[in-house]
């Protein structure tokens, strides 16, 4: 997408935001990216939490519709309804098959991204708060169902990432 003249970062922004969305999630980049990335979704959310906190908390809860029975929160979560033609695809990953903590459905990877997401999580309340309303009650719910699947994320970080026992992910 070009900046239209006359308009403002954010106006071209959102207009980004609002053209890939998909409703429960966003394509990073239509074309080359089709499927829902983790890294990606998490800064999308804190983006979309400034035009609208109850589409925020979605991206976030659709994301973790693939988070895996051990914490993780795969770094792709596979679109059925994308075209076939991303390699590597779930076929290739094959992670149900392979790693019984890995879901049937939705099929995932079996790689993890950097953690953040409960940045995003509190772009939500944080915009929540600002819209007021019922907005805020939602943000609650919301928080209350993705906060022990954020905690289960950074468990599985601070043990099955870091072996060691040294602080380090890795």
């Amino acid at each position: 997408m070009t900046p239209s003249s006359g308009s403002t970062l954010v106006e071209d922004a959102a207009a980004v935001l609002h053209g890939n969305d998909l409703g429960g999630r966003t394509k990073a980049s239509p074309g080359l990216y089709p499927h829902q990335w983790s890294w990606d979704s998490a800064f999308i959310a804190i983006g979309l939490a400034r035009l609208d906190s109850r589409r925020a908390a979605s991206e976030l809860r659709t994301l973790f519709r693939g988070q895996w029975d051990n914490g993780m929160v795969p770094h792709i979560v596979f679109d059925p309804s994308a075209a076939d033609g991303y390699f590597p695809g779930h076929d290739r990953w094959a992670c149900a098959v392979r790693n019984e903590a890995a879901p049937v459905e939705p099929r995932t990877s079996g790689l993890c991204q950097p953690p953040a997401h409960a940045i995003g999580a509190r772009a939500v309340w944080q915009a929540a708060q600002r819209e007021g309303g019922t907005a805020v009650a939602e943000a609650r719910a919301f928080l209350r169902d993705l906060y022990p699947r954020l905690l289960a994320w950074h468990e599985y970080l601070a043990t099955a990432r870091d072996p060691e026992g040294t602080g380090l992910v890795t």
